[in-house]
């Protein structure tokens, strides 16, 4: 019969259970069998297994948290068992001090430290020639016990006795006695629990080492990104750094204090390191929340062919990246942010860190509107065909991603991070139909609120495609510095074709008559998608302020004569 000891026993674990309900902190959780007993002497040997006709009393038991599954350090025969075990020999009583440490675990995360411990046990008086029962040649069986011990809310130590029978095989029923202390350490832990929410991302410095603990308590946000593990486990956690002047970088969590397998994305963001842009500047109200921003970078997922190396790392330092073997480089003073997660929904602690590398540039500062280069705005008719380009647009290191990948693609309409863009563009074109190294400008427009937009790659064998965004209308009113180059939405966009007699429409060209004056505009420039690293890595654009003229007649003298004014 299983009980437990005393009227104070029974309270204390009520109060202790009670308590844990009230605070959580790190911890260490440690159980010891402190002693078991017999409380008579009862022989139930066969002769024939043990001459001495003494007893060998046998206890096993299992430990398991409440929170994270966590049960004995080592079981019997390395773990084929999932039990520790005290044996003694002798005939009862028996009072045996084990002082067997079975369970000694480290919880990192507050919500991880369990509240309660399930003890399964048994006990029995053991025929078989080992020192615990493997064939089944036992007597005095107790059966299963499962008993429920609860954890100290804070650094202390609770101590259980449980107590069960058995008594097939027997003379007579041998009562079995365990003794236990749980012993919960709080302590000041050394690393950083990773935030679960992308908005309380953990920043990092570059070339600088990181111990995080990824819980397994995580969840994941509406409307967040989740492909590979991070689909898989339904959790992530979030850190963010600023890319070097270099854009280089190699993020690996293949350290030594890595303990389990990793899997991360990396995202650009378009708002920056902080969760504001999306609010509406009067009201506070969220209009666009902070997974809208990014834009999907690349992925990495430490699983080798041989599973010996699962900790995730990838590096980006190239501007002409070969598919598998390198990854474009970053854009120098931009945030970027990783989804970090565990292998097979494995919690643990893991060791990050963000190396900078190379001494050159960082990826073309085209390749998102908030720094692409401003346009001047003359009454002078320019185009292709006429007069110096207004500006000059280079994408040798810009993210050649087509939609999968970098800012500009169609609006995300599920959670594959491949669909993420920063800005929603719906890329209908028949001759270049996939985006691909897109390029920025941006210009305030003029009083008249007219202006002419022409891109063109001036090339017999390839065409273009510009686009015409304006700040979103969703976040005013406003005056032209209430808003933000994050939050954009698309105005107008044209194809271009080659320049040759087969080419039709030579240039793609943008003609806007009613912009509002004096707020910023964002023009963006396509090459055709067939261009080669061979072809040339820049492309024109020619803006004008559209000039009107009216006509009307004057009559003079009985003369009748044209005159114009703007």
């Amino acid at each position: 019969m299983l009980k437990l000891f005393t009227l104070s026993r029974i309270t204390s674990f009520f109060s202790i259970l009670l308590s844990t309900f009230l605070s959580f902190s790190q911890a260490t959780i440690k159980i010891t069998v402190t002693s078991v007993q017999t409380s008579s002497s009862v022989d139930c040997d066969n002769l024939l297994f043990d001459v001495t006709g003494q007893s060998d009393f046998v206890w096993e038991y299992t430990a398991t948290d409440n929170t994270l599954g966590y049960s004995n350090n080592s079981p019997a025969l390395f773990g084929i068992y999932n039990f520790n075990y005290t044996n003694t020999s002798g005939n009862g009583p028996i009072n045996f001090a084990a002082n067997a440490l079975f369970f000694d675990r480290q919880y990192i995360c507050p919500s991880d430290v369990p509240t309660s411990i399930n003890l399964a046990w048994e006990a029995y008086e053991n025929d078989d020639a080992g020192n615990y029962d493997i064939v089944g040649n036992t007597d005095g069986e107790t059966g299963l016990q499962n008993v429920i011990m609860a954890v100290p809310a804070s650094t202390g130590t609770a101590n259980y006795s449980f107590s069960a029978s058995g008594s097939a095989g027997c003379p007579s029923t041998v009562n079995y006695i365990i003794n236990l202390s749980i012993q919960r350490i709080d302590f000041a832990p050394t690393v950083i629990i990773l935030p679960d929410n992308i908005c309380d991302a953990q920043a990092v410095n570059l070339n600088t080492s990181y111990n995080i603990a990824l819980c397994q308590s995580n969840t994941l946000e509406s409307n967040e990104p989740r492909a590979g593990d991070v689909n898989t486990n339904q959790s992530s956690a979030w850190f963010k750094f600023l890319a070097p002047s270099s854009g280089e970088v190699t993020i690996t969590t293949d350290l030594g204090g890595t303990e389990i397998g990793t899997y991360f994305q990396i995202y650009h963001a378009a708002d920056g390191g902080a969760c504001t842009a999306g609010l509406q500047p009067l009201t506070g109200a969220v209009i666009k929340n902070k997974f809208d921003y990014l834009s999907h970078i690349e992925f990495s997922d430490g699983v080798d062919l041989l599973g010996v190396d699962p900790e995730a790392e990838l590096t980006l330092n190239s501007c002409n990246p070969v598919p598998l073997i390198s990854y474009q480089k970053l854009i120098a003073g931009e945030t970027y942010y990783v989804q970090l997660t565990g292998d097979d929904n494995q919690a643990g602690l893991v060791e990050v860190r963000v190396n900078s590398g190379g001494s050159g540039s960082g990826g073309d500062s085209e390749d998102i509107p908030c720094l692409s280069p401003a346009a001047t705005i003359g009454t002078t008719v320019i185009s292709t065909s006429s007069g110096a380009a207004s500006v000059t647009l280079d994408f040798g290191c810009a993210y050649d991603g087509g939609n999968a990948y970098a800012e500009t693609g169609s609006p995300h309409t599920d959670n594959n991070p491949e669909n993420y863009h920063a800005y929603d563009y719906d890329h209908v074109a028949a001759n270049n139909p996939v985006v691909n190294e897109s390029v920025w400008l941006n210009f305030i427009a003029p009083n008249s609120g007219r202006i002419t937009f022409e891109s063109d790659y001036q090339d017999a064998l390839y065409g273009e495609n510009n686009a015409l965004f304006g700040f979103d209308k969703s976040f005013s009113p406003g005056i032209p510095s209430d808003y933000s180059c994050a939050n954009l939405e698309i105005i107008a966009e044209d194809e271009g074709g080659t320049n040759s007699f087969l080419g039709g429409d030579p240039s793609a060209l943008i003609i806007q008559r009613c912009l509002e004056p004096g707020y910023r505009y964002y023009g963006m420039v396509d090459p055709s998608d067939n261009l080669t690293p061979l072809s040339t890595q820049s492309i024109k654009s020619w803006l004008f302020e559209l000039i009107l003229f009216h006509f009307y007649f004057v009559y003079r003298s009985g003369i009748f004569s044209w005159r114009t004014k703007r």
